[in-house]
């Protein structure tokens, strides 16, 4: 049974890094063979935690004076080559420097492949203005980062998700590295007024899809939404194969 480290990296702050963390920590949850081990090292915004249900583990990476203490990030690989099944990892953009720095300085990608344990990067990219900085972000972790597979997820909530109405998959960056690609994930374009303030709620609130799709503290309508959000990301992270060993088991 192969094992999996998931990472969610971008240098650009608020691009959905702890939603799309959550997103893959929960499908896991519900369909892998084995829970998911869940780390949350954003030393800012510890919104992975809030997710109880899943059993979160805060890292805390800050030292004495408020720096990142490189250090600390062997104790999250000590804690994935413990950790029997797979692990999902959550960060901020005050760490994406340091940590992708450590990962090659230390040859850490390598040590986990030579582990049996496979890594996927969860990459967001972010559309309007701001869409070229999250590809610099997925250009950086193509080139320092060649051990892993990537996964991309395109968020269309600031706009379209391309330059010159070219996306991803019709960039020169795509065609020189679709072979990194595990799959492009589209994300959903909703209503804020509707979805989005159901996705919001259930944030504040702590909770995964599958509580919140059956709390009686949501009205019929929100519920009846958050679970055609839940269907549709289970969806797309199917078409991923991330979760071999359930099919292993049940053989």
């Amino acid at each position: 049974m192969q094992r999996t480290v998931h990472l969610t990296l971008q240098g650009k702050g608020g691009c959905f890094k702890s939603g799309i963390t959550a997103l893959v920590a929960q499908y896991l949850a519900a369909n892998a063979a084995q829970a998911p081990q869940c780390i949350d090292t954003d030393p800012v915004n510890r919104t992975f935690s809030r997710l109880t249900a899943l059993g979160v583990q805060g890292l805390e990476l800050l030292n004495d004076h408020q720096q990142i203490d490189s250090r600390q990030f062997d104790t999250m690989v000590g804690r994935i080559l413990d950790h029997h099944g797979d692990t999902v990892i959550d960060t901020g953009a005050a760490v994406f420097v340091p940590l992708k720095a450590y990962l090659v300085e230390s040859a850490v990608l390598e040590l986990l492949a030579d582990e049996g344990i496979r890594t996927i990067i969860h990459v967001p990219l972010i559309g309007g203005l701001d869409f070229t900085e999250t590809v610099r972000g997925l250009q950086a972790i193509l080139d320092d980062l060649p051990e892993a597979d990537i996964v991309a997820w395109c968020n269309p909530y600031f706009g379209p998700v391309e330059q010159e109405g070219r996306g991803l998959q019709d960039s020169t960056l795509y065609k020189h590295n679709q072979n990194r690609f595990a799959g492009i994930i589209d994300m959903m374009n909703t209503d804020p007024a509707t979805f989005g303030a159901d996705i919001n709620e259930v944030r504040r609130d702590g909770l995964t899809y599958l509580q919140a799709i059956n709390h009686p503290g949501y009205s019929p309508v929100a519920r009846h939404r958050l679970k055609r959000v839940w269907a549709y990301y289970c969806l797309q992270l199917d078409a991923l194969n991330l979760t071999p060993q359930r099919e292993e088991v049940a053989a």
